[in-house]
């Protein structure tokens, strides 16, 4: 398998997640292992990046 393909397995993967934690809808042992993860994964941590800024626009978004 390519590490292209690896790559969208592994989002597949920790993305949900990552956003489910983000949203605070884990449970703690679910939303450490995802912490964990996220601080030694540069994809998954630019992912997050980007979930955090799309959130932050849609919140400015709704408050107009």
């Amino acid at each position: 398998m390519g590490s292209r393909a690896m790559g969208r397995l592994h989002r597949a993967r920790w993305g949900p997640h990552i956003e489910q934690w983000l949203d605070e809808e884990l449970d703690s042992t679910r939303a450490e292992a995802v912490l964990v993860h996220v601080t030694g994964c540069r994809d998954c941590f630019r992912d997050l990046e980007a979930l955090v800024r799309l959130k932050r626009s849609l919140s400015r978004l709704e408050g107009r």
